[in-house]
Parts: C-alpha cells; sequence; structure tokens
C-alpha cells in the first residue's frame, strides 16, 4: 500500500542477501519502488534456494536479478565484492555445501538488504537442562516433566499460522483429550447462478492420527450454471498421520454448468503421512483440480484420484510438489460415460521441485487412456529426479498406456524406471 501510495521509495542499485520467502519479497518489493536494479544475492545454485517455487518465479517476473554462488564480501563506493563459490560434496542431509573459489567479481550496489533469517537463542534451554537436537531445538514434549516447546523455538523461524498450531497441539495435551472438531458430512450448492468459495484449514498435531471426511456438490433445477471451489490447507506436524476422503457430485438439470475447482495445499514435516483419496462422481460439467505439496524428510504423500466424467464433461489435475526427502506416490483414475464415443480427456500434469533425493511412484494402472503429448511429459519430468538420485518407480501401466507410451518415445523413461 505504501509502495502505491507514494510513501515508500528506493532508487539505484539494490542487492537483496538471502534465498528464502522473505528475499522474495524484499527484492520484489525494492524492485516495485523504483529500483533501478535490484540482485538477489545467495551462495548456492536456484536449485537450492529454500524459497517457495511460486516465490521464486514471482521474483523472476518482477524482473529481479540473481547472482549465484556469490557470497557478499564487502559493500562500498556503489559496488558490492563477492566471492564465487562452488558447491562442496553433501553433507549428512543431502545438501552441498557452498564452498570459497578465492575468485572475486563486483555488482552494481548502492543498499544491501540482509535477509538470511534467524537464529532462536537456545540458551535458555541449555541453562534449564533441555535437551536439544543438532539444530539446537528441543522436541515438542521435552525432556523435563510437564515443559514443552512451541513456535520458533521449536521449529526454528516460522509463521504465526504454524505457531497456532503448536499452541493448539499444547491445549490438547493440557485438556488430555482430543478436541473434536464438527465439520458438516457434505456441502451442496442448491441455487443456480452460485459462484461461492470455501477454505478448510487443517492443522494436525505431532503423532495424531486422524480421518476427514467430506463432500460437496451442486444440484439445480434450471439451466442457469453454478460454480462451487474450495481451498483446502494441511498442516501436519512431525509423525502425524491424516487420511483425507473427498467426493464430488453434480446432479439435477443436466443441461445447467456445474463447475466444481479444488484446490489442496499440503505441508508434511518429518515422518508425516498424507493419504488423498478423491472421487468426482459424476455430473460436473468442468472441474480443474490444484494439488500442491512441500514434503519434508521422510514424509509421504499419497495421491488418488478418480474422475468419473459423463459426456461433454471435463476434468483437469495438476501437482506441483517440493520434495525436501519423503515419498510421493501418484495414482490417478479415470472412467468414462460407457455409452458415450468420447474419449476421455483428462489431462494430468506433474510439477516437481526437488532439493534432495526423494522417492517417487507413478502408479498408472487406472488410466484407461491419456493424451500422449500430456502423459509424455509428465514423464519427461521425472528425468531431472533421476539425476539427483531419486528412486523411480512404476507401480502399474495399463496395455494401452503402454502403447501410448512407445508412440510417444516416453518409453525410454522406463531405463529409469522399475517396477514397483
Amino acid at each position: 500500500k505504501g509502495v502505491k501510495a507514494g510513501f515508500i521509495g528506493v532508487g539505484g542499485n539494490v542487492a537483496v542477501v538471502g534465498a528464502g520467502n522473505t528475499a522474495m519479497d524484499a527484492a520484489r518489493l525494492a524492485k516495485r519502488s523504483g529500483a533501478e536494479n535490484v540482485t538477489i544475492v545467495y551462495r548456492r545454485t536456484k536449485r537450492e534456494m529454500p524459497a517457495d517455487e511460486q516465490e521464486l518465479a514471482l521474483a523472476i517476473a518482477d524482473g529481479v536479478a540473481f547472482a549465484e554462488l556469490a557470497a557478499p564480501v564487502a559493500q562500498g563506493e556503489g559496488l558490492l565484492k563477492c566471492e564465487k563459490m562452488r558447491l562442496g560434496e553433501p553433507d549428512a542431509s543431502g545438501r552441498r555445501s557452498p564452498v570459497g573459489t578465492g575468485e572475486y567479481f563486483t555488482i552494481p550496489c548502492d543498499l544491501v538488504i540482509s535477509a538470511v533469517g534467524e537464529q532462536v537463542d537456545d540458551a535458555l534451554f541449555a541453562a534449564n537442562g533441555i535437551a536439544l537436537d543438532k539444530k539446537g531445538r528441543p522436541d515438542f514434549r521435552t525432556n523435563i516433566e510437564g515443559v514443552y516447546a512451541a513456535g520458533d523455538c521449536k521449529r526454528g523461524p516460522a509463521t504465526v499460522v504454524e505457531g497456532s498450531a503448536d499452541a493448539a497441539a499444547f491445549a490438547q495435551e493440557v485438556i488430555g483429550t482430543p478436541y473434536v472438531y464438527e465439520i458438516p458430512a457434505a456441502a451442496c450448492v442448491t441455487k443456480a447462478g452460485v459462484n461461492d468459495l470455501v477454505y478448510n484449514d487443517f492443522f494436525i498435531g505431532e503423532g495424531a492420527d486422524v480421518t476427514v471426511i467430506a463432500g460437496c456438490g451442486i444440484h439445480t433445477e434450471t439451466g442457469e450454471p453454478a460454480r462451487h471451489s474450495g481451498i483446502h490447507r494441511f498442516f501436519l506436524e512431525k509423525g502425524a498421520k491424516v487420511l483425507y476422503i473427498e467426493k464430488h457430485v453434480g446432479t439435477g438439470d443436466q443441461t445447467a454448468k456445474k463447475v466444481i475447482d479444488p484446490q489442496t495445499e499440503c505441508f508434511l514435516a518429518e515422518d508425516a503421512y498424507l493419504e488423498m483419496d478423491t472421487s468426482q462422481l459424476g455430473g460436473v460439467s468442468r472441474s480443474v483440480r490444484h494439488t500442491s505439496a512441500k514434503l519434508s524428510d521422510r514424509a509421504v504423500l499419497v495421491i488418488r484420484e478418480r474422475l468419473l466424467t459423463d459426456g461433454d464433461d471435463t476434468a483437469q489435475t495438476y501437482f506441483t510438489v517440493t520434495l525436501d526427502g519423503g515419498t510421493l506416490t501418484i495414482s490417478p483414475r479415470g472412467e468414462i460415460d460407457h455409452h458415450s464415443a468420447r474419449i476421455l480427456r483428462d489431462r494430468i500434469d506433474n510439477e516437481m521441485y526437488l532439493n534432495r533425493p526423494a522417492i517417487l511412484i507413478l502408479d498408472l494402472s487406472g488410466v484407461d487412456f491419456m493424451d500422449s503429448s500430456g502423459l509424455g511429459l509428465l514423464l519427461g519430468r521425472y528425468q531431472r529426479a533421476a539425476e539427483i538420485g531419486c528412486a523411480l518407480k512404476l507401480a502399474g501401466c495399463s496395455a494401452r498406456t503402454k502403447k501410448i507410451l512407445e508412440l510417444s518415445g516416453a518409453d525410454k523413461l522406463f531405463d529409469f524406471l522399475a517396477k514397483a
């Protein structure tokens, strides 16, 4: 608001040190505030940047430049001196550490913004005998009876939302019994001309085992269109386990357009497990489904989709997954109206951003037909995963899909895929 109102202005050349979400925000704001050039300076490459992929894409779109493999040394006289870095061998976590080369270069710089994150002072914990892990953080239930850790001191620098989730987990510990949330079994739009959007956030505490059953639909008796969309976000703590079952349906006047566009965002901590079993039961004219997820080490995400379409109905599915370790299984299912000559036109697209080796499982046994270019694109993205040492497995494939693989040339990828 300040930038738009003209209260905030930055000129000249700006360097932002760091590559997290805050660094991206600072760089974009500097650019929009009038800076001639904005450069993000980072010791590793774009591939290792901790910022969310969408934040990185937005910064690039705003014209932010990047100095990769660069460590700032000194700033003065309108220049920032940086040492060229190279990536060394991976450490125990699989992340490659930057190593100085002794070579230097400069970039134009009138202002330096530091966005390298913060650290929690762990001296208080040590002074009171609270055990810490290798990152200097305590467990949620510390080794001292009745003492709990939450928020930044447990996670490191985090968000208010994550702190609120910790507070809810702490309250449940104190009460001694899980808090039961009353969630309606189904939500159904029953009026034509409606275009609504609902939000659902689920915070699952450490070690919890939860089943969520949800459903929504559209029923209209006139020819007017109706649209129902939802944004569902899952935040799973360490070791949490969730089964999410969701069903969508459209009923009533078959000439009316019924649109359901669900969007799901998943954030899985270490050892968390999320299984999403979603079904579109038919009668929905058009559905565009977006699923994004970020998996920490040893986390497991299983996506099972069943898309039942009739006549000229269409359904599209998009996955965007960031893997920092963990296991991803995608198991799409599609069916068509057997009384229709129409070919299933579902498009299954997949993007994966891999920070370090993970396990990827693709199950195509339930896909009767898929456009050859879409299928080739999907499997083509697995090449990068193979290049960084991911374990790739093909769990199943119908004879028809296999033929399309061969025709599209994507069958060559089977060198990277082993039968699960």
